[in-house]
């Protein structure tokens, strides 16, 4: 599993001007073969703390074997975590809502792919780190006044120490 965040000026800018959760581009999340974003060669526009923090919280409920479910800015598109019976979470972007809340089935259209359950926890925690490496280095004051940073590093934790990752 493979989270690409498009680290460039615009959302540098957005950072420098103190923006706590700045629309940038996720170029890609892959899982094998399968890119979750969708066949656009452009990625997807989303909110980038708010998708992290969303990517975390859910792992969270689903190491205590909840489904959950969360919008993204992106069309918007539905973020499905069901965990597995097997020690996986299919993560599944979903562009129909009643589907993503009733807990129907992907259509053919709708990116899906069955992660490792802690394959998938450190590719996020890794990912939302580097995004915050890259804010602290931006912005350094904006990192330790913004309530978003700081519940997004504790979100980062939470999950490190649940799937005990390093």
């Amino acid at each position: 599993m493979e989270i690409n965040i498009r680290y460039d000026e615009e959302l540098r800018e957005k950072i420098r001007n103190g923006t706590a959760d700045p629309l940038g581009w996720i170029d890609s999340i892959t899982s094998g073969e399968t890119d979750l974003t969708g066949d656009s060669d452009e990625g997807m526009k989303e909110y980038l703390t708010s998708f992290f923090t969303g990517l975390l919280q859910g792992l969270e409920e689903c190491a205590d074997g909840e489904r959950i479910v969360f919008a993204t800015a992106n069309g918007p598109i539905y973020v499905v975590l069901v965990p597995q019976e097997d020690q996986s979470i299919r993560v599944w972007f979903c562009y129909r809502k009643d589907a993503a809340e009733t807990g129907g089935e992907p259509e053919p259209y709708e990116p899906t792919a069955v992660v490792g359950t802690e394959e998938l926890a450190q590719a996020v925690v890794e990912a939302a780190e580097k995004f915050l490496g890259f804010v602290e280095d931006v912005n350094p004051d904006l990192i330790a006044d913004s309530y978003d940073y700081q519940g997004l590093r504790e979100d980062i934790e939470a999950v490190r120490q649940r799937y005990e990752l390093n």
